[in-house]
């Protein structure tokens, strides 16, 4: 049995640390914590994370498929549409201008799906303060940020349990932070437009 320091998902939290501190410091994802935040900002940042999924879930699902998730129920596109239609707003207009992240096999799939799947860890904290912020819930505006509810820490747990089982059967645990480091640098440069 490898040590914890050596599996997959010990690797990947402590090679990406810096991109996902870089990541946490962007002004428009701080002020997701904000009791001043306008619902205007709230529609901006709803709007980056639409685009970020367009972009990547359907691939990154797609090269996932037989590792033993539910990829069906943590799509995160559904929960985006939920929320901009109880608020109101209609679905953005997407207009790609490439990806910036290459996803053409399982290593690069689950280095995003590592990405995907940890913000719903810290989605739960912005859920919290959206509920104060802006009264918003998971049947009203948030269902992005409460994503699974109590579910969350299980279906993380399971996703970990995924990439260590992936690396021990030859998994590439490099290509996987690779990836991880360019989906956190892309969502990073979105916010800041």
């Amino acid at each position: 049995m490898p040590s914890t320091d050596t599996l997959a998902s010990s690797q990947l939290k402590q090679q990406t640390a810096s991109a996902h501190r870089g990541l946490d410091t962007q002004p428009l994802l701080r002020e997701l914590l904000s009791p001043q935040l306008t619902l205007a900002r709230y529609v901006e940042a709803l709007t980056v994370f639409y685009g970020f999924y367009s972009d990547y879930e359907t691939l990154t699902m797609h090269h996932c498929a037989g590792l033993g998730l539910d990829l069906q129920a943590r799509r995160k596109l559904p929960l985006l549409e939920r929320d901009f239609a109880a608020l109101g707003t209609s679905l953005p207009i997407r207009q790609s201008a490439g990806l910036g992240v290459a996803i053409a096999d399982q290593d690069q799939a689950l280095g995003m799906l590592y990405v995907m799947e940890g913000s719903t860890l810290g989605g739960q904290v912005i859920a919290r303060s959206l509920s104060r912020s802006l009264g918003l819930t998971e049947t009203h505006g948030a269902a992005y940020f409460h994503s699974y509810g109590s579910a969350v820490v299980p279906r993380w747990q399971e996703t970990q349990a995924a990439l260590n089982a992936f690396q021990a059967n030859g998994g590439s645990v490099q290509q996987m932070v690779v990836t991880a480091i360019s989906a956190f640098a892309d969502l990073e440069s979105r916010l800041k437009h």
